[in-house]
């Protein structure tokens, strides 16, 4: 760990120290969901800080966090697509699907496929009957 700069040292300490404040753990009656966020949260930056700095994004980031500290970080588009899709299948009670060749598609009502379509992107059958 000797090779890290003193930032990335500095942080991983307070997370395995407990005093880190977004993953601090103040209160043995934490729910689960909490428990398990941070702990995910806790092994993601774990990961990316332990592979090579081109493996990805995040690791690159982790690898350079002094250069990068004052800097906006940018979000993948999927955050934003499940975002949206998550609010509308809550608005409107519909289902998310996605077809093999990754694109996504809802069903209303009730979220059940009653009928088939076809796939846009890829020409697949999509949907089903149930």
């Amino acid at each position: 760990m000797n090779n890290f700069p003193v930032l990335f040292k500095t942080i991983t300490t307070k997370i395995l120290s407990n005093q880190q404040p977004l993953l601090q753990i103040n209160d043995s009656r934490i729910n689960i969901t909490d428990l398990i966020l941070k702990s995910v949260i806790a092994h993601i930056i774990a990961f990316h800080a332990s592979v090579e700095p081109n493996s990805s994004q995040l690791a690159m980031y982790l690898h350079r966090i002094q250069d990068c500290q004052n800097l906006f970080v940018l979000t993948c588009t999927s955050d934003l697509e499940s975002v949206v899709l998550n609010a509308v299948a809550a608005a409107e009670g519909v289902t998310r699907y996605a077809c093999k060749c990754g694109m996504k598609y809802v069903i209303a009502n009730c979220g059940g496929a009653v009928t088939t379509s076809t796939c846009p992107n890829c020409k697949s059958i999509i949907g089903g009957t149930s």
